[in-house]
């Protein structure tokens, strides 16, 4: 499959898009990362979107991380183009005459952008019938709320793992204690508070192979209760109230308390934040799917 990116402007000579030539790609010419690179309003954006487009032809569906909500526009697909598709989209302020003049002129402009980059309106038809884009946006009903926890849950096999490859706990838990640290130590110096991660990711640890839920606002409050209350009487060969002071591990309990703030509550609802909710149960159609 190729898939097609647009047309080339030379920097000279011919600039009628009619007779330029298009530019493709093979699709396996996608299998390494892609970096698209130019000058503001360059179309780098319309560019990510063409891609992402084509795409959804060969069935493949796509994650979109957009934190400046510009590409939740891939939902914004109109049957035939319209005015009156376009009529909710001009500016109510303006009278109904001026709103239908300005309909019409919309419809023709994208009618004829679409017929210079030789895309048919069925083409585009045939786009709506075989694609769902679905909008998720963190904190806000505006889109599909989803929930993004401040600890994620223990790895589903994770007996098995300890068995094959304990060090991937390790490595795993001491990521998310870095995370914690990070995020309710803002701009410190990190090699400050070495003891705080380890211990952070000790019991991110024994939490896991104990079974015992960390994620979301009821693992929050597990986690604080586990720092006051230590299930170990040792970290190493020193004690726990040697290793890290009863002090500190109450400042560290209060600092984690504040990850249960109202406001700080809004990340923690909606969907789980998981590969079925982002791709969906059953994916019937290539579903291009944007977290803002």
């Amino acid at each position: 499959m190729r898939v097609y990116l647009g047309k080339q402007i030379p920097f000279f000579g011919i600039k009628e898009l009619e007779q330029l030539h298009k530019v493709e790609l093979d699709l396996s010419e996608f299998l390494n990362p892609t970096f698209i690179c130019g000058s503001a309003h360059s179309g780098k954006t319309v560019l990510a979107k063409a891609i992402i487009e084509d795409f959804t032809h060969a069935e493949i569906p796509a994650i979109i991380i957009d934190n400046k909500g510009d590409l939740g526009s891939l939902g914004l697909v109109f049957p035939n183009y319209s005015p009156e598709s376009f009529i909710s989209w001009v500016d109510s302020g303006e009278g109904k005459e001026e709103i239908k003049a300005q309909a019409t002129s919309y419809s023709k402009r994208y009618l004829h952008r679409l017929k210079l980059f030789d895309i048919s309106p069925a083409t585009v038809k045939a786009m709506m019938g075989t694609t769902r884009t679905t909008i998720f946006t963190p904190k806000s009903n505006h889109g599909v709320k989803i929930s993004i926890p401040a600890l994620p849950g223990a790895p589903l096999n994770i007996d098995e793992i300890i068995k094959k490859e304990p060090d991937l706990i390790t490595q795993s838990a001491n990521s998310i204690a870095v995370g914690l640290i990070e995020r309710v130590y803002p701009g410190e110096n990190m090699e400050l508070y070495e003891r705080e991660f380890n211990f952070l990711s000790n019991l991110i640890s024994y939490a896991w192979q104990k079974k015992q839920r960390i994620e979301g606002i009821d693992g929050i409050k597990a986690l604080v209760d586990l720092i006051q209350r230590p299930p170990a009487k040792m970290i190493g060969a020193f004690p726990m109230d040697r290793y890290i002071m009863p002090h500190k591990r109450k400042n560290l309990a209060l600092k984690l308390n504040t990850l249960l703030r109202a406001a700080e509550q809004l990340w923690y609802s909606g969907l789980p934040l998981d590969m079925p909710t982002l791709l969906g149960q059953q994916v019937s159609r290539p579903k291009p799917r944007s977290v803002s």
